[in-house]
């Protein structure tokens, strides 16, 4: 039992959001100490509504670029990864996660349709399902983790298996999730999988493939990325600033994503785990904790890296 226990029996968010509040609460009151020693503007965004991916949007739309006018913008998340510990990469950190649709005639040979249709799905998957891969305590591996250059979690392309079929009186509409390592390594796909029906005994039953869900993905700006890690590796260690090789495979990413398109800027995953303690902060499991010592640490790196950037 802990003193913040929900009061809702059998209901908790464990994500870290409170953490990442005390955060930036924290850097803006170490910067604010500091205003008369710094040039430049520095602005603060507390965003709703990260888990439903429509915070970013509904502040995006209320003109909050009318009221700010920020060169680059910045953002972190908890991770499992030892307190101390930092770590981000150009481009996507996250995997990138879409829905995909085929919409078919719907005939007599439906039911053998719709078992091709699921097979071809299936076979987009470069993963065994023997994989490591799918075992989350294998993302921090020495030896096959995202910090190894010989990571398992790169050139994925995965499918979640539940894939749904809808039937109309005309039209048969089949729906599979898919996720990628690489940002543009789904693009292809919708010119593949309609070359593979044309190809096939059921080329006059296919009508049309889209992605029918799209996830806002995280895109790191490169030089933003090239300057701010080694600012924190210089100012607190190599040791502290983990390399990222791979695309962490959870589909769920973070509507920071959006701010992105507007402005260069780049999302960190720092860590919070205390292995020793038995503490491990991997957001949404039910043992989620964390080493509050991170929030000094995440003060201290920001900061850092922020005055550095004023200059």
């Amino acid at each position: 039992m802990v003193d913040f226990s929900s009061k809702i029996k059998g209901v908790r968010h464990i994500c870290g959001h409170d953490v990442h509040a005390t955060i930036g609460l924290g850097i803006a009151n170490v910067l604010t100490s500091l205003k008369e020693s710094l040039t430049g503007t520095i602005y603060f965004i507390f965003q709703p509504s990260e888990e439903n991916l429509a915070g970013a949007k509904a502040m995006l739309d209320d003109g909050l670029l009318n009221i700010i006018d920020p060169e680059e913008i910045y953002a972190l998340h908890i991770a499992p990864m030892s307190e101390g510990i930092i770590t981000t990469k150009a481009r996507n950190p996250y995997a990138d996660y879409k829905g995909i649709q085929i919409t078919l005639k719907n005939t007599k040979e439906r039911t053998a349709l719709i078992k091709f249709t699921k097979k071809l799905f299936l076979q987009l998957q470069n993963v065994s399902p023997e994989s490591k891969f799918w075992d989350n305590k294998n993302l921090l591996d020495p030896n096959i983790g995202l910090g190894n250059p010989n990571t398992i979690f790169k050139d994925y392309i995965t499918v979640n298996s539940n894939i749904a079929v809808k039937e109309g009186e005309d039209k048969i509409t089949i729906r599979a999730y898919l996720s990628a390592e690489k940002e543009t390594q789904l693009d292809s796909l919708l010119s593949q999988i309609k070359k593979k029906f044309k190809e096939s005994d059921y080329s006059d039953q296919f009508l049309d493939s889209s992605f029918y869900y799209e996830k806002a993905l995280v895109l790191n700006d490169e030089r933003l990325t090239l300057l701010t890690i080694p600012t924190i590796s210089k100012i607190y260690g190599n040791e502290h600033v983990l390399p990222l090789y791979g695309a962490i495979p959870d589909g769920r990413g973070d509507d920071f994503a959006l701010f992105q398109r507007e402005i260069p800027g780049v999302y960190f995953l720092l860590g919070a785990s205390n292995f020793e303690k038995g503490i491990v902060s991997m957001p949404h499991s039910p043992n989620f904790a964390v080493d509050e010592s991170c929030m000094k640490t995440g003060v201290n790196y920001f900061t850092s890296m922020i005055i550095e950037r004023l200059k």
